[in-house]
Protein backbone atom coordinates (compact mmCIF):
# COMPACT_ATOMS: atom_id res chain seq x y z
CA UNK A 1 0.00 0.00 0.00
CA UNK A 2 1.29 3.58 -0.89
CA UNK A 3 -0.08 6.18 1.05
CA UNK A 4 0.65 9.95 0.16
CA UNK A 5 0.94 12.17 3.58
CA UNK A 6 2.89 15.62 4.42
CA UNK A 7 5.11 16.05 7.44
CA UNK A 8 3.02 18.65 9.67
CA UNK A 9 6.21 19.74 11.77
CA UNK A 10 5.41 16.78 14.20
CA UNK A 11 3.82 13.84 12.24
CA UNK A 12 3.16 12.43 8.57
CA UNK A 13 -0.29 13.34 8.31
CA UNK A 14 -2.43 10.90 5.40
CA UNK A 15 -3.31 13.10 2.54
CA UNK A 16 -6.66 11.23 1.88
CA UNK A 17 -7.97 8.57 4.55
CA UNK A 18 -6.53 5.44 5.40
CA UNK A 19 -8.44 1.78 5.88
CA UNK A 20 -6.43 0.50 8.35
CA UNK A 21 -7.49 -0.15 12.24
CA UNK A 22 -6.56 1.95 14.89
CA UNK A 23 -3.18 1.27 16.87
CA UNK A 24 -1.92 -1.01 13.64
CA UNK A 25 1.87 -0.72 13.50
CA UNK A 26 3.56 -0.10 10.22
CA UNK A 27 6.55 0.77 8.73
CA UNK A 28 6.85 3.99 7.01
CA UNK A 29 9.19 4.23 4.15
CA UNK A 30 10.01 8.44 2.65
CA UNK A 31 10.79 9.59 -0.39
CA UNK A 32 10.17 13.26 -0.58
CA UNK A 33 9.07 14.91 -3.18
CA UNK A 34 9.51 18.01 -4.61
CA UNK A 35 6.94 20.50 -3.64
CA UNK A 36 4.62 22.49 -6.21
CA UNK A 37 3.81 25.57 -6.09
CA UNK A 38 0.28 25.16 -4.83
CA UNK A 39 2.06 23.08 -2.00
CA UNK A 40 4.47 26.38 -1.32
CA UNK A 41 1.49 28.82 -1.39
CA UNK A 42 -0.78 26.74 1.03
CA UNK A 43 2.45 26.82 3.48
CA UNK A 44 3.15 30.74 3.05
CA UNK A 45 -0.70 30.96 3.68
CA UNK A 46 -0.62 28.47 7.09
CA UNK A 47 2.70 30.33 8.13
CA UNK A 48 0.82 34.10 7.73
CA UNK A 49 -2.87 32.98 9.56
CA UNK A 50 -1.34 33.71 13.02
CA UNK A 51 0.41 36.61 12.17
CA UNK A 52 -2.64 38.15 10.01
CA UNK A 53 -4.65 36.62 12.96
CA UNK A 54 -2.32 39.23 15.56
CA UNK A 55 -2.37 42.10 12.90
CA UNK A 56 -6.47 42.09 13.08
CA UNK A 57 -6.00 42.14 17.28
CA UNK A 58 -3.43 44.67 16.72
CA UNK A 59 -5.35 46.94 14.69
CA UNK A 60 -8.62 46.50 17.06
CA UNK A 61 -7.01 47.04 20.53
CA UNK A 62 -4.18 49.51 19.34
CA UNK A 63 -4.91 53.42 18.09
CA UNK A 64 -1.53 53.54 16.93
CA UNK A 65 -2.01 50.28 14.65
CA UNK A 66 -1.51 51.96 10.59
CA UNK A 67 -4.67 53.06 9.09
CA UNK A 68 -3.80 51.67 5.63
CA UNK A 69 -3.55 47.73 7.28
CA UNK A 70 -6.64 46.66 5.30
CA UNK A 71 -5.64 48.38 1.84
CA UNK A 72 -1.73 47.31 2.44
CA UNK A 73 -2.22 44.17 4.55
CA UNK A 74 0.84 42.19 2.11
CA UNK A 75 2.90 44.52 3.16
CA UNK A 76 2.17 44.15 6.60
CA UNK A 77 2.18 40.44 6.08
CA UNK A 78 4.86 39.10 3.78
CA UNK A 79 7.05 42.54 3.63
CA UNK A 80 6.10 43.34 0.40
CA UNK A 81 6.72 46.89 -0.96
CA UNK A 82 3.79 49.19 -0.32
CA UNK A 83 1.00 49.57 -3.08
Amino acid sequence: MTILAHFDGKAFVPDTPVDLPVGTTASISVEAQKPTQQDEHEDRAQKAEPRFASLLQFSVDDPDAPSDLAHQHDHYLYGTPKR
